[in-house]
């Protein structure tokens, strides 16, 4: 196994703020990119058979 299991009090604070616009890109493209395939995959499955 290569995995290092780091608490998250080591894990260094960030120096600058995330801006507004860098959040909403973050939510929506988690929306489109795995909501969406998500309920593409789940309403494929159902209507199948």
């Amino acid at each position: 196994m290569n995995v290092v299991v780091v608490p998250l009090s080591r894990v260094p604070h960030l120096t600058r703020h995330i801006s507004l616009a860098a959040r909403i890109n973050a939510v929506l493209s988690a929306v489109i990119f795995i909501g969406m395939v998500a309920s593409l995959l789940v309403h494929w499955s159902l209507t199948r058979g």
